[in-house]
């Protein structure tokens, strides 16, 4: 299946999300569309817990960019925000399960903190890795890889 059309959905579905939040959201593609042997609802719920992550824990008037890099060998999906950001001691334990960054942004968002670790499961189920990079107060980059 091809991804592309789940991201630009989804992106339509949460527009009311993230221009409440007065959020700028772009999505971005490098290299040729091609399909990938994947399990379009799971891959969908992967997505989905990331780009809700990035609205409710960016600052208002920030931005969101989502770029989709088809290579020969894999193909990335990179989710970029400008919000809170997770502490570099913190960001080993996110994908964990029934973690939750700072007791401050769980009081400001609902949730159970497994959402992460549903999209280490589900990636790692299609063979592929989940990473994050981030830095307190400018954001988070979260990449997800999945073989060819």
């Amino acid at each position: 299946m091809d991804l592309w059309p789940i991201l630009e959905r989804l992106l339509a579905d949460y527009r009311p999300l993230w221009e409440k939040r007065g959020l700028s959201v772009e999505l971005n593609l490098k290299g040729e569309r091609q399909p990938l042997f994947v399990n379009a609802e799971l891959i969908k719920a992967a997505f989905s817990r990331l780009l809700l992550n990035a609205i409710n824990f960016n600052r208002k008037d920030g931005s969101i960019s989502i770029l989709a890099r088809y290579e020969l060998e894999q193909t990335s999906f990179v989710f970029t925000d400008t919000g809170e950001g997770i502490p570099s001691e913190e960001q080993s334990l996110i994908f964990g399960g029934l973690y939750q960054v700072a007791d401050h942004l769980t009081r400001k968002v609902d949730g159970l903190g497994v959402g992460l670790a549903i999209v280490r499961r589900i990636v790692e189920a299609h063979g592929g890795k989940v990473s994050v990079e981030s830095i307190p107060e400018n954001g988070s980059i979260f990449t997800i890889l999945l073989p060819k």
